[in-house]
């Protein structure tokens, strides 16, 4: 069934759209989110954020653990992941458009040696599995992630009516 609009129901929309083009910041903080909390389901599911099951811990490492849960005895690398944006001047596109970048990590210089796995302690000996918590793997994300951030756009833009 066909809907009709009147000529200024369909400029205000028009114009809600354009503004909503330029003012991409809360998309961009929600897609940030998004990814943070991604990243801290791999701690509580011990999963990478693609579902797959992290190496269980060493007996090795067992006996100096407190519990049996991985990469959470202090909590400093799950409570260290966060995401930043940037807004940049868009190249090409419409006049008066907006790009961004959005950027999730961690500053702890041992967070890469647990995403990807390596050699680690004195002289190298340790072998560390790689149990990745951070939603990204050779320049993609989880489908559930993808589909998250659709979600959080047509939202961003279905605000106001």
């Amino acid at each position: 069934m066909k809907q009709n609009i009147s000529l200024q129901q369909l400029i205000d929309e028009i114009d809600f759209t354009i503004k909503q083009c330029k003012n991409i910041s809360p998309i961009l903080h929600e897609v940030g989110n998004l990814a943070k909390n991604e990243a801290e389901l791999s701690f509580e599911k011990e999963t990478s954020p693609f579902g797959d099951k992290w190496t269980p811990l060493s007996k090795q490492t067992l006996k100096h653990k407190k519990g049996s849960k991985i990469l959470t005895e202090s909590s400093m690398l799950q409570s260290s992941i966060n995401s930043r944006t940037k807004m940049q001047k868009s190249k090409g596109g419409a006049k008066g458009s907006a790009s961004g970048i959005v950027s999730i990590g961690t500053n702890l210089e041992y967070a890469p040696i647990h995403q990807f796995g390596g050699k680690a302690g004195k002289n190298l000996k340790a072998n560390i599995p790689a149990r990745p918590f951070l939603p990204f793997k050779d320049g993609d994300i989880p489908n559930d992630l993808k589909e998250d951030i659709k979600e959080a756009i047509l939202n961003h833009f279905k605000l106001g009516r």
